[in-house]
């Protein structure tokens, strides 16, 4: 495993489309991912993460390591199982942390099979306003600090 610098670098995302969806106080994220190419769904890409919250540059939340891949036929598996635990074997993340991380990935996939509206087709059909403009990162954005996990809810 490479160890994480903790550097940012400026990259391009070229590959493929990306759309983002979440809840206020939820404890993951839905992505959906097209082919640039030629537009086809490729899959949810569920990030299990703290909540969302608001900071005078935008949001602020934290990756926590369990991510879920569901294809477009609804078939999922979980992805960075053994990350995470690495992460708790070397005592970067408790126990019950990686229980409660476990437990959101689970109840992100319950959520999948009771047909929740995040994945809905009109989703997958959805695209943005051509008109948009393409967002900027603030200055400043890096100097903002994330706390820790929170408490089990």
């Amino acid at each position: 495993m490479v160890e994480d610098s903790g550097l940012h670098e400026d990259w391009v995302w070229q590959e493929s489309r990306r759309l983002v969806l979440c809840r206020p106080d939820a404890s993951h994220a839905v992505s959906l991912f097209w082919r640039h190419a030629d537009d086809t769904f490729l899959c949810w890409y569920v990030d299990i993460l703290l909540p969302f919250r608001r900071t005078p540059l935008g949001f602020d939340t934290r990756d926590l390591i369990l991510d879920v891949v569901i294809d477009p036929d609804r078939t999922w598996h979980l992805k960075d199982e053994d990350e995470l635990a690495w992460a708790e074997e070397q005592e970067l993340i408790s126990r019950e942390e990686a229980m409660r991380i476990r437990d959101e990935a689970h109840h992100a996939i319950s959520l999948l099979e009771a047909a929740d509206p995040l994945y809905s087709q009109k989703w997958i059909s959805w695209r943005p306003d051509s008109t948009w403009p393409i967002p900027t990162v603030p200055d400043g954005w890096n100097r903002h600090v994330t706390p820790h996990l929170p408490a089990a809810r």
